[in-house]
């Protein structure tokens, strides 16, 4: 039996809910190829996106809601951190 709010064999493999970052969806024309990348899209719990722009492509062909954090680093918090060069 899977675990509360898991979804498919990925969730149980790992012992729980699976919640993996999305930092981009590869379209493949290979049946298998393509049938591994639905099932990656579709038995995760929830899902996290580095940026809005594949948030919104989960959104439009599989109708999820993931969650934004963006990738990168936000250069304002940490300029001040490093002397600057002399």
């Amino acid at each position: 039996m899977s675990p509360p709010g898991s979804r498919g064999p990925l969730s149980r493999q790992r012992g729980g809910p699976l919640r993996p970052t999305v930092h981009h969806l590869d379209h493949f024309t290979t049946p298998e190829l393509a049938a591994r990348r639905e099932r990656a899209v579709v038995e995760p719990y929830a899902h996290l996106c580095v940026a809005r722009s594949v948030a919104d492509e989960l959104r439009a062909g599989w109708g999820l809601d993931p969650a934004v954090i963006p990738n990168g680093v936000a250069y304002e918090r940490f300029a001040t951190t490093i002397p600057p060069p002399a």
